[in-house]
């Protein structure tokens, strides 16, 4: 059984994790992304293959015709049930966040945590 991930961002850093993740013999099927503006719940297959596609040609996550203005963190985790995140957003590096509170959101509902930041 394959381990359920979502992306949390998807900038440069996000796209590039996104691309090795689609490209590798892991056993982790992304179930969603979120960015500053919104997300997409991934449903199928076409869905993942429109979300690379995106990313291999450096796009925003918003250009994805399933994109939900306001998907944020909360709802992600409460549709997709992932059992680990990948954080790909830099913190404000004064206060943490919103990376502090988006640990804490994701450690309280049991999933793991994966950095991938610059």
């Amino acid at each position: 059984m394959p381990i359920k991930a979502i992306l949390v961002g998807f900038g440069n850093v996000g796209r590039a994790l996104l691309k090795e993740l689609f490209d590798s013999e892991l056993s982790i099927e992304v179930v969603g992304a979120v960015s500053s503006r919104g997300g997409v719940l991934i449903n199928d297959l076409d869905d993942l293959r429109t979300l690379y596609e995106l990313a291999v040609n450096d796009l925003n996550l918003s250009r994805h015709p399933k994109f939900r203005i306001g998907l944020d963190i909360s709802r992600l985790i409460n549709h997709t049930k992932p059992d680990l995140a990948y954080i790909a957003i830099p913190p404000s590096y004064r206060i943490g966040e919103p990376n502090k509170s988006i640990y804490h959101e994701l450690i309280d509902s049991g999933i793991s945590i994966i950095t991938a930041d610059k």
